[in-house]
């Protein structure tokens, strides 16, 4: 059980990362790292998503 719980903690951590990161990013007045900052959202919603239905 405690295994599981730390799994779902550094999982949930890293959707946290992704999401920071890639804001700070998205806000950066630059195209390339503006598309970077949206895939990172992307992908830390759907991990964020997965997560919830599992």
């Amino acid at each position: 059980m405690a295994r599981t719980r730390n799994v779902a903690g550094l999982s949930l951590g890293l959707v946290g990362l992704l999401l920071l990161v890639g804001i700070i990013l998205f806000l950066f007045p630059e195209p390339a790292t503006s598309g970077i900052g949206i895939t990172l959202i992307v992908v830390a919603l759907v991990l964020w998503v997965v997560q919830q239905v599992l």
